[in-house]
């Protein structure tokens, strides 16, 4: 598949078609272990995140839409403490990328809520957890929450990264987290153009990034830039993948989904 502007526009309007459809699957009753439905409502609502912003040129509709996402994860996770089994937040190793879909919107306060909530202490993962999540996720936790265990974890990160050439293409994440945590502005520059550079290797058939919509942007480093900023940094950032308009956006709070109202509240 071709990663261009006219295959996400055909991408993104095929799937506006079928939102109305994709949001009734996702509402249905669920078994306990049905979050398939939902985590197809995530995937398609960053299609309509993505398109909002390279087919509109609309950032404040991008902003809507991976609100959109939050909403669903924040679903999942009442869901997990009602007793259901919810895979994709039990996985908790993976949830660096909830974390940033929060910070590529400059949410600060969810990603905050997402990295206390994503404790491996009060979570049971059904299966063993791949150590370079782990490594991220954590990472990113704890420096999104100020806490000390972030140089240790971001230090076992980098250490990681530098393995193989299959994680050394995402040391700059590990390095961005580096630079943020010593408040270093140089380093967190030289970070982000390492992840640009790279970001055609990670975005390859055989790497995480390789959908269309995600091989546009790096929302990692848009997230990144927010962080960053809220930690103190004075930057700017504008790149093709990590866009100016994206990373200078206000600080945005997150808005709840709305309760159906019942009809003695419409009546009266």
């Amino acid at each position: 598949m071709k990663k261009d502007i006219n295959t996400l526009t055909r991408i993104f309007h095929e799937r506006e078609a079928i939102w109305s459809d994709t949001l009734k699957e996702a509402n249905k009753k669920q078994h306990p272990s049905d979050s398939y439905p939902a985590t197809c409502l995530i995937n398609d609502a960053y299609i309509l995140a993505v398109g909002a912003y390279f087919v509109n040129h609309d950032p404040k509709l991008y902003v809507d839409r991976v609100n959109l996402i939050l909403q669903t994860l924040f679903g999942l996770y009442d869901r997990l403490e009602k007793g259901e089994l919810i895979a994709p937040i039990l996985e908790w190793s993976f949830h660096h990328e909830y974390i940033f879909y929060a910070l590529a919107i400059n949410d600060i306060d969810t990603a905050v809520e997402l990295s206390t909530r994503c404790d491996p202490d009060k979570l049971t993962p059904t299966d063993e957890q791949h150590v370079f999540n782990v490594e991220f996720t954590q990472s990113l936790r704890f420096t999104v929450l100020g806490e000390g265990e972030a140089k240790h974890w971001v230090g076992r990160f980098i250490d990681r990264c530098g393995v193989k050439k299959s994680t050394e293409i995402y040391m700059g994440y590990a390095l961005a987290l580096k630079s943020i945590l010593e408040e270093n502005e140089g380093g967190f520059y030289s970070s982000l153009d390492k992840i640009t550079r790279d970001y055609k290797k990670q975005s390859s058939g055989s790497e995480y990034f390789q959908s269309v919509e995600k091989s546009l942007l790096c929302f990692y480093g848009v997230g990144l830039v927010h962080l960053a900023r809220s930690k103190g940094l004075d930057v700017e950032y504008d790149h093709s993948l990590i866009p100016k308009a994206l990373t200078s956006l206000p600080l945005h709070t997150y808005v709840a989904k709305k309760k159906k109202e019942s009809l003695f509240k419409k009546l009266f």
